[in-house]
């Protein structure tokens, strides 16, 4: 997870235009933790994995129109893991995404992040995401 935020600190730094879709809640999965993130470029590329299977397809589709239109207001996304595009094979999950763009005040908090070195914490669409320091094995 901490790899994301690393490349969002590079994009920040460069002034790229990008989108972030972060999970914000996961209710009856184990995949992705709260935090976890998918970074979106102008382009439809997109890096990460958040856990959201077919969704993230759409994912990737309003992290473009997002940044295409400029809106950098952050918006949830609620998507039901056990819906009509799963066919039945679903795990019957439900996610909340919020998708933003993040601005150069967010770029000492992902450094942050990608470190590892202390407890970090941050506030997107009315939710708190804290990830705690990386482990150090004695």
């Amino acid at each position: 997870m901490r790899e994301i935020y690393g490349e969002i600190a590079r994009r920040i730094e460069k002034r790229e235009k990008f989108a972030v879709a972060t999970l914000v809640a996961a209710r009856e999965a184990k995949a992705s933790a709260p935090g976890t993130s998918l970074v979106v470029g102008a382009d439809g590329s997109f890096l990460g994995d958040i856990g959201a299977g077919c969704h993230e397809g759409e994912i990737v589709e309003r992290g473009v129109a997002k940044i295409a239109g400029s809106n950098g207001e952050a918006e949830l996304l609620r998507f039901d893991l056990d819906d009509e595009l799963l066919e039945g094979t679903g795990c019957g999950a439900s996610l909340d995404v919020v998708l933003w763009m993040p601005d150069e005040r967010f770029a000492a908090t992902a450094r942050g992040l990608a470190h590892g070195e202390r407890d970090v914490s941050f506030e997107l669409a009315g939710s708190t995401i804290a990830i705690a320091k990386r482990p150090r094995l004695v």
